[in-house]
């Protein structure tokens, strides 16, 4: 028993404790009661660190020996080793009883008092042990920590130092001192013995997270992140290097990474609350106001009174503009501290903020309770005053604040703001300059200095003080807007607006920035602009009658006068009084004709103002355009009461007598003012003018001579007098006249244009053609120019030119209806039927009366085969003009082409009665008998039309017609004989023969007589277009091709034949040569869509997606609302993966068609290549609701929600199409993915397998299988 006791003591000594344990084991085995096993296999058992198991042996051992001191010992050192540090000190004082200076129990004494927070008492241990052994480390050490604790950091570094200079690598005493010198500011000196421990021991984690405490704290924050990256790597679970490493991190501005920190550090300590705070100080950082709000109230869940969460989450809700709740928690902070000075201090500002301004003044004098002389809330005392308007006392506490401190700069700046306010500005401008003078990078007081400066007149001063602002913040909107308004006063408007751009730069949403641009744009004549800027200002705010007014009055110089009115009628809405804006109202509803509504507008200023002569001259002159030309005298009379001499009303006065014809009235007014004013060249003008009037030519010449004495150079003098002298005949001196107006204004396109009326007059169209080209060569917008060019070109047999010539004209003035007609004119004679018709629709919609326009437009319609719009024509025609045969005959054969044919017979019959000679009308009467059945009738009017004219030979093809409907066939042959014996070689009865039997579907009998007619001329062009139609009809298109090919040798640009040839090429797959077709339509008539589009359509079938675009946006110039085109576009640019401009062409088909399926689908198409998958779905539901089973939508949905991860609902939408169509393009690829990628891999694999059934050479497949 007792060797085996031995052996255990020599193997423990050995270092060997668990075999030593079994040894005791064994040697207890045979004696249970054997003491010294008992003890010894406890002291092994606690050497173990198992001392919750040695206390049981330490307990037997003293059951059987009560008084054993060692066994008394170590059971208290195991208490200690197990956190029960009251048995711990009771054992450990039994021992020091009997021996107050042994060491062992003296040194664990001061361990549990250390443990118990007793470190005043564990400090006298510590020296009780020194003072038996001055050189115990242990000791030293001990008390060097207990020092440290105590925050007796000098003391605790002089044990420290005494510890190492008995072990100069005790790593417990080098890592305290490290911290030591940390905590007294020796940063680098706590570094370096940092270092030290982690030399003796490179795994120290404690000594690593420290360090990079101290290196963050120098801001060395990578190094630090590097030594918390290595105590991690240690311990990964140190949530103090976690959250540490995160505060480093933010510090790097690396949010991401610290995020993670100190998530980390929270899911291994939910309750660690250094990581939840410190989160939410960076989610604020971040401006994440809620989420950090959550973190701090998670502190305070943790700790309530918690003060540092408290103040962050009364600043983060200040952050939120969440005052009230902000003001709340900073009162719950100062009912737990008072004294809290910088919650006091915010929530007066946050009281301020809701003009609570006498409680924040409450809170700023507590804090000056604590302090008189506390700078910051004098100052803000000072600001809160100002803001209740007690200047004078805000000044006071300014100067206390320079009293105390006269290097405040903010303090004189707010000085100077209240001087402001109190109009003491030359005083504030010298605060604003000692502001400067201590901080002249104080870019507000050079600001407030300007406006002073501006507000004393001093722009150029204001503009240098502005400037000095911005060359320190560049970017302040509000010093450049007060900047470009000393330039507009100082008339720099240019640069004023260069100014007002920056800002808007800046702040694009500033009214009144937007408003002094507009103003200053409208200065320079720059309307449009201005107006543009009204318009921001004014979606800003639509309700500032000052800016519709300024819109208003832009509109108007813009020559947008019911837009103006618009304007003007929203600023009255808000103010009806404003006599400026009735006035102007009524001056832009006067230059639309709006004369009644211009009358009224005037009325109401009168109403005002009674007595404003302006007023009354302008309403006056809206009479006069109101053709109230006694009204209007009536209204220049009541101003000349007023005003008597004002030669501008006696001048409009007899203007208006003139007009109602009483010229010697209207010549007395002039007197009159001429009375006043002799030398008024315009009133001898006018005078002129009404002896001309009076027929009086040569004394209107003589007065429009004095006119020139006075004005030798006024080229509407020297024009009227070329007027009267071609009146008179004396064309040369006419020309003579209008040649000096030109010599004096070449630009004086109306001489031009008179001489250019008498050389047509004179028959001379080259000299007027020179003319008018002269004009047109000068003033690319005199319509009446273009149109008198045109009626030249017309003449001369130039329709071409003339129809380009007219459309100019109508592009310079639209409501030019005489240029519609002689444009239809020329257009109809081109065989250019609906354009035409187009003309004359918009010449007819301009003036209703037009006769002419609507006889020609029911003529074309007639061509087209429209018979009951030209009907209508023509009805409307002899509503203005009954007894016209022209228009009677050509209803007449209109109705007949309708199949109205009785009617038709009375138009024939009323023409007959007004001429018994008019054999078409004969002709077509018996056209007409033929169409309803009564040949015998027909026949005789076909016999009257011969008897008249025997060798007409469309008389004879009807009478062989009606002869072949009462089945006389030798007679109907004998006519066309008859026809070909007038006619030997007439291809066109042979044509016509071929082209009726076409017209009943007769094709290779038509065909036949085509033949034979191309055999007569191989070249008619009538003949090879009608054979060609006939052989596409047949489905030959090869053959036909040919036909229209020749067709087009001789007439290349009929359209009509290139039209179907590209019509036919498509049928057969040549598709360049179709596009070469319409193309060439497209060059003849540019407003052929259906050849356009069809030509888009081939360049998408062909994937040549840009030319398509470029198709497809020459429709959309035309009519930018023209679905199919910008649908197509749309798919165009997301074949070019121009996702974004798709997008926006689809956008523009939805506005005009909510509903149109595909545009929604392709725009989440477009959407999910944009990764913006939320918005894709939402497109792709909106397609499914109106098309459920959809397989595109269906489709790109199953691979928008495969992209975003969504693997079941990808599942669903798969298999949804699956059971549709379940080879629907890669569905059974994409299903096989969700599958896999859901864990399902057998029937992901079975899914893939029957997609290679499919497709045996799908790669993807059988990758994805693999």
């Amino acid at each position: 028993m007792s060797t085996l006791y031995n052996k255990g003591v020599a193997l423990a000594s050995l270092g060997k404790h668990e075999e030593a344990v079994i040894l005791y084991d064994k040697a207890l085995e045979i004696n249970p009661n054997y003491f010294d096993a008992i003890y010894g296999k406890g002291i092994e058992l606690a050497t173990l660190s198992k001392h919750a198991e040695a206390l049981t042996y330490f307990n037997k051992a003293l059951l059987m020996y009560p008084d054993n001191i060692s066994a008394i010992l170590y059971k208290g050192i195991s208490f200690y080793h197990i956190g029960n540090y009251i048995e711990s000190q009771s054992n450990l004082d039994q021992v020091l009883k009997e021996n107050p200076n042994h060491i062992l129990a003296l040194y664990h004494k001061s361990l549990v008092l250390f443990a118990l927070h007793k470190y005043e008492d564990a400090l006298d241990y510590c020296d009780r042990i020194m003072g038996v052994y001055p050189n115990h480390i242990l000791a030293l050490y001990h008390k060097s920590l207990a020092l440290f604790t105590l925050h007796k950091y000098e003391d605790a570094l002089d044990y420290c130092n005494k510890a190492l200079q008995i072990d100069s690598n005790h790593s417990d005493a080098l890592y305290l001192k490290a911290k030591t010198l940390f905590e007294i500011g020796l940063t680098n000196d706590a570094i370096t013995c940092f270092d030290k421990v982690l030399t003796i021991d490179p795994a120290s984690v404690p000594a690593l997270y420290n360090k990079g405490v101290a290196l963050a704290s120098l801001g060395k924050h990578n190094d630090a992140i590097l030594s918390y990256d290595k105590a991690l790597g240690i311990n990964p679970q140190f949530t103090n290097a976690l959250c540490d490493k995160g505060i480093s991190l933010q510090a790097l501005g690396d949010y991401d990474g610290s995020l993670i920190s100190y998530e980390n550090a929270i899911k291994l300590d939910s309750q660690f609350i250094d990581a939840i705070y410190n989160k939410g100080l960076l989610l604020s950082t971040v401006g994440n106001y809620y989420d950090a709000l959550d973190c701090y109230n998670n502190v305070l869940e943790i700790i309530p009174d918690n003060l540092d969460a408290l103040y962050q989450k009364a600043r983060t809700l200040s952050n939120l503009d969440k005052t009230n709740d902000a003001i709340s928690v900073y009162e719950l902070i100062l009912e737990k501290n008072p004294n809290h000075s910088n919650s006091l201090f915010d929530e007066g500002l946050l009281l301020n903020k809701i003009l609570k301004h006498d409680d924040a003044l409450s809170c700023f004098d507590k804090l000056l309770q604590f302090n008189t002389h506390n700078e910051s809330a004098l100052l803000e005392k000072g600001k809160t005053l100002s803001m209740l308007s007690k200047e004078s006392d805000a000044i006071m506490f300014f100067d206390k604040v320079l009293s105390i401190n006269q290097a405040r700069p903010d303090a004189f700046y707010y000085k100077g703001i209240s001087l402001m306010k109190i109009n003491m500005l030359e005083n504030a401008i010298a605060c604003f300059d000692k502001a400067i003078q201590l901080n002249p990078e104080f870019y507000d007081a050079y600001y407030q200095k300007g406006l002073d400066l501006s507000i004393l007149g001093k722009h150029n001063d204001a503009i240098a003080c502005f400037d000095a602002a911005l060359a320190i913040n560049p970017h302040d909107a509000r010093v450049l807007y007060q900047k470009g308004l000393s330039l507009s006063y100082n008339q720099k408007h240019n640069d004023a607006i260069t100014c007002f751009d920056k800002a808007l730069t800046i702040n694009p949403n500033n009214i009144e920035t937007l408003y002094q641009k507009g103003l200053d744009l409208s200065i320079l004549g720059k309307h449009n602009d201005a107006i543009a800027c009204f318009d921001a200002a004014l979606a800003i705010n639509p309700h500032d009658a000052r800016v519709l007014y300024q819109k208003g009055l832009s509109l108007s110089y813009n020559q947008k006068h019911n837009d103006a009115i618009t304007c003007f009628d929203k600023a009255l809405t808000i103010n009806p009084n404003n006599i400026e804006t009735l006035y102007q109202k009524g001056l832009d509803l006067s230059i639309l004709g709006k004369h009644n509504d211009a009358i009224a507008c005037f009325d109401a200023a009168l109403a005002i103002n009674p007595h404003d002569a302006r007023v009354l001259y302008q309403k006056g002159l809206s009479l006069s355009y109101n053709q109230k030309h006694n009204d209007a005298i009536t209204c220049f009379d009541k101003a000349l009461t007023i005003n008597p001499n004002n030669i501008e009303t006696l001048y409009q006065k007899g203007l208006d007598l003139s007009i109602l014809g009483k010229h010697n009235d209207a010549i007395a007014c002039f007197d009159a003012a001429l009375a006043i004013n002799p030398h008024d060249a315009r009133v001898l003008y006018q005078k002129g003018l009404s002896l001309s009037y009076n027929q009086k030519h040569n004394d209107a010449i003589t007065c429009f001579d004095k006119a020139l004495t006075i004005n030798p150079n006024n080229i509407e003098t020297l024009y009227q007098k070329g007027l009267d002298l071609s009146i008179l005949g004396k064309h040369n001196d006419a020309i003579a006249c209008f040649d000096r107006a030109i010599q004096i204004n070449p630009e004086f396109y109306d001489a031009y244009y008179q001489k250019g009326l008498i050389f047509c007059i004179l028959r001379k169209h080259d000299d007027a053609l020179l003319n008018f080209n002269m004009i047109i060569k000068n003033d690319q917008n005199n319509f009446n120019a273009y149109y008198q060019k045109g009626l030249i070109m017309s003449i001369l047999g130039k329709h071409n030119d003339a129809i380009a010539c007219f459309d100019r004209a109508i592009q310079i003035n639209p409501e030019f209806y005489d240029a519609y007609y002689q444009k239809g004119l020329d257009l109809s004679i081109l065989g250019k039927h609906n354009d035409a018709i187009a003309c004359f629709d918009r010449a007819i919609q301009i003036n209703p009366e037009f006769y002419d326009a609507y006889y020609q437009k029911g003529l074309d319609l007639s061509i087209l085969g429209k018979h009951n719009d030209a009907i209508a024509c023509f009805d409307a025609a002899l509503a203005i003009n009954p007894y016209d045969t022209s228009v009677l005959y050509q209803k007449g054969i209109t109705l007949c082409n309708n199949e109205q044919y009785h009617n038709a017979i009375i138009c024939f019959d009323k023409v007959i009665q007004y001429d018994e000679l008019h054999y078409l009308s004969f002709y077509h009467k018996a056209q007409t008998m033929s169409k309803i059945g009564d040949y015998a009738e027909a026949l005789l009017c076909y016999d009257h039309a011969l008897a008249i004219n025997e060798k007409h030979i469309d008389s004879l093809f009807g009478k062989a017609i009606c002869l072949e409907k009462i089945k006389k066939f030798n007679d109907a042959d004998k006519i066309y004989d008859d026809i070909l014996e007038l006619v030997p070689n007439s291809t066109y009865a042979l044509c016509r023969k071929g082209l009726l039997l076409a017209h009943l579907r007769c094709h290779n009998d038509a065909l036949t007589y085509f033949d034979k007619a191309l055999s007569i001329n191989q070249n008619h062009f009538d003949t090879l277009l009608g054979k060609a139609i006939s052989l596409a009809q047949l489905n030959s298109h090869n053959d036909a091709l040919t036909y229209f090919d020749k067709a087009l040798t001789i007439n290349p640009n009929n359209i009509e034949a290139l039209y179907y040839k590209g019509s036919s090429l498509i049928l057969i797959d040549k598709h360049d040569e179709a596009l070469m077709m319409f193309d060439h339509v497209l060059d003849l008539e540019k407003n052929h869509h259906l050849a356009l589009f069809n030509k888009g359509l081939i360049f998408e079938n062909i994937g040549r997606y840009n030319d398509a675009i470029l198709v497809f946006d020459q429709i959309l110039q035309k009519n930018t609302n023209h679905i199919d085109a910008m649908f197509h576009k749309g798919m165009m640019l997301n074949k070019l993966e121009k996702f974004t401009s798709a997008i926006s062409h689809f956008d523009h088909v939805l506005e005009l068609e909510p509903n149109h399926v595909l545009s929604l689908i392709h725009k989440a198409v477009s959407l999910t290549h944009l990764d913006m998958t939320k918005d894709a779905l939402l497109y792709y539901d909106k397609a499914l609701i109106l098309e459920p089973n959809n397989l595109d939508a269906l489709y790109n949905k199953t691979i928008t929600l495969l992209k975003t991860g969504k693997h079941n609902d990808a599942l669903r939408y798969a298999q949804h199409i699956y059971c549709i169509n379940p080879q629907y393009r890669d569905t059974l690829y994409y299903m096989g993915l969700c599958l896999g990628n859901l864990g399902n891999l057998d029937d992901a694999k079975r899914i893939f397998d029957e997609a290679l059934k499919i497709n045996p050479n799908n790669v993807e497949c059988l990758f994805q299988k693999e």
